[in-house]
């Protein structure tokens, strides 16, 4: 059975991103179009960065793929709060 975060890298990979880096407990994504950008995806949180700075956080059980798109595109992005 599928997991968040397979759900997440599914989501992911059909919007262009490719696997850097795989281990049991984290993926790493990076999209040839968003230079700079490390999508770190691991068994519970997926986080985003944009040039070594965090533009995105979330559960994998709440990743909202259009929210993460637009904030990794957006240079003065800053994290959403987690609740």
């Amino acid at each position: 059975m599928p997991t968040p975060s397979d759900d997440v890298a599914r989501q992911l990979t059909g919007r262009g991103f490719h696997l850097t880096y795989r281990s049991t407990a984290v993926r790493i994504l990076a999209h040839p179009d968003l230079p700079g950008v490390e999508v770190r995806l691991g068994t519970v949180y997926v986080v985003a960065d944009r040039d070594g700075r965090e533009v995105y956080r979330a559960p994998a059980s709440r990743f909202d793929l259009d929210t993460a798109v637009a904030r990794m595109g957006a240079s003065d992005a800053t994290p959403e709060p987690i609740e």
